[in-house]
């Protein structure tokens, strides 16, 4: 499976092949170039002022990707609060409204420890597969049908079996809840569509 490249391994190899281009292109039109200096710096600066500006617009881009995930991720975190907040209500009752914030922040603390502190890695889900178990659920959660933040949940709850039978979409609701059980997951499981 090919690795994906970062961003600034993206850019290095674009701006390698526009300075490959340039000097092939230099080399075949070199004579033209001599006879119309003036014009061919004019097409020199405009060219790096596209590039200038596709880089901008690309950073752009990241950085507002980057903004949407960060916010996809703090609720996510909200409802997992929410739903320890249900799971552990007893433990809350007679706490002030710091205090159940304070609880429920160190539960989180402790329970994303847990999933870091494992010694298996999540080995990851290759896209095309993903979108073959998207689509065979209408990119819906498979329990509750919700459209919102859907992850990939292994039945089995191991992270390295990536076998299409172990994965079926479920939302961050369901996915955190660990209400259902491997039974009730697999009489929900459907074959990936590619």
């Amino acid at each position: 499976m090919a690795r994906e490249n970062s961003p600034m391994q993206k850019i290095a190899r674009t701006v390698f092949i526009i300075f490959v281009l340039v000097l092939v292109g230099y080399e075949i039109v070199k004579d033209w170039v001599k006879q119309h200096l003036f014009l061919s710096i004019i097409i020199l600066v405009a060219v790096i002022a596209i590039i200038i500006v596709i880089l901008y617009f690309y950073f752009k881009i990241s950085a507002e990707t980057r903004k949407e995930v960060e916010e996809e991720l703090r609720r996510e975190r909200e409802i997992r609060k929410s739903i320890l907040a249900k799971e552990r209500a007893k433990e809350l009752r007679g706490l002030s409204k710091e205090q159940k914030e304070w609880k429920l922040n160190k539960w989180l603390e402790e329970e994303e420890s847990k999933f870091k502190k494992e010694k298996i890695p999540r080995v990851p889900i290759h896209r095309k597969l993903k979108k073959a178990i998207f689509k065979a659920y209408g990119s819906r959660c498979a329990m509750c049908n919700s459209l919102e933040f859907l992850h990939i949940h292994h039945i089995d709850g191991n992270r390295t079996n990536n076998n299409p039978r172990n994965l079926i979409p479920l939302c961050t609701k369901c996915h955190y809840s660990r209400k259902f059980r491997k039974e009730q997951l697999q009489a929900k499981w459907r074959p990936p569509k590619y």
